[in-house]
Formats: C-alpha cells, structure tokens, sequence
C-alpha cells in the first residue's frame, strides 16, 4: 500500500505530477482515479497562487513582458504550491483508506477508497468549491492574499468533528478518537 514510509517517493512523484520511474499501469492508473475522485489536482494554495499571478500579469505591459520571461519560474512555483497540497492529500488520503480497512473489516476497498476522498475533499482546503466573492475577496488589499485557507478552516473543522461523530456512531471508535486528537493526547 502506498500509506507505508517506504512509499513516500512514490506519493511524491504522483503530487508532483512525475511518471518517470513509476510502474506506468498501476501508478498512472492510481493517478488518474485520485483525480476523478478529487483527492489532488484541486489545491487551495496552487489556485490562489494562480489566480494571484493572473492578476498580477494584467497589471500592465511591462508586467507581461516580465511574465513571458518569467513564464518557467511562473509555471515551476506554481507546480511546487500545488505538489504540497497533493502531497498532502495523497498521505492523508491512504492513511484514512488504511483506516478504514483496520477499523471496519466488512467493508470493501473499493467502498473504503470513495470513503477517504470524500473525507479527504471535505476534510482538507480546497479552492474549486469556493464561493466567487471569497475568490474576489483576495484582491482586496486589507484581507491579504491568501484568503482561501482562512475561509476553508471553519468548513473542515466541522466537517472533521461531523467524521469523528459518524466513526462514533458506526462503531469505529478508533478511528474517531483519531480525528478527535485524544488518541495523541492518551498516549
């Protein structure tokens, strides 16, 4: 399973979008169903950092001439915001998988993989499903730029409090003491 330390170079070449080295069928297929899953490729930080630039490039001519030579280091900084939250969301995603499958022995993997996206989607900031005032707002100079996170922290605290109730009720009390923090806090 990819959740295991050993694996890391490989959750790292998937968020960081690289298949050279990887087993092409497997890991690109693994790739792929993240994706129509919405674990990765839907990051806060990379869709601030590109709309941020976006911005800044219709500033003014001399602007866009300093974007068309700086287009690689553009492309490159935005690739390294967006690998940190994929890579993020890709441990995060096989840790709740592997819990799943620890916790609840009759469920399915496939039943498990759908459950630990959509708690992945809900669980960790995102940028797609944010409102278009709260997109707008990072052009206001008085709340700073990156006013994603800020507005995503109040959604996934509840929507963690919501798994860790739901863990509860289904009888997976160890996983919900895991969302809780008491299982750190015990030990």
């Amino acid at each position: 399973a990819l959740a295991d330390f050993k694996n890391i170079p490989e959750i790292a070449k998937m968020a960081w979008g690289d298949s050279k080295g990887l087993v092409k069928n497997r890991k690109t297929m693994e790739s792929d169903k993240l994706k129509r899953l919405g674990v990765i490729g839907d990051t806060s930080r990379a869709g601030e950092y590109m709309m941020m630039m976006k911005d800044f490039s219709s500033a003014s001519a001399a602007v866009r001439a300093a974007e068309l030579s700086g287009k690689r280091f553009n492309d490159v900084a935005q690739k390294v915001y967006a690998f940190g939250d994929d890579y993020y969301k890709l441990s995060g995603y096989y840790q709740e998988v592997r819990k799943f499958l620890r916790d609840d022995p009759n469920m399915s993997r496939a039943d498990a993989e759908i459950r630990a996206a959509e708690r992945i989607r809900g669980g960790y900031p995102t940028y797609s499903g944010l409102p278009r005032n709260i997109k707008r707002l990072r052009r206001f100079p008085l709340t700073g730029m990156f006013v994603s996170f800020a507005y995503e922290v109040p959604r996934t605290t509840a929507n963690n409090v919501r798994y860790a109730a739901q863990d509860y009720k289904e009888g997976r009390t160890q996983m919900e003491q895991e969302h809780i923090g008491i299982r750190t806090l015990t030990s």
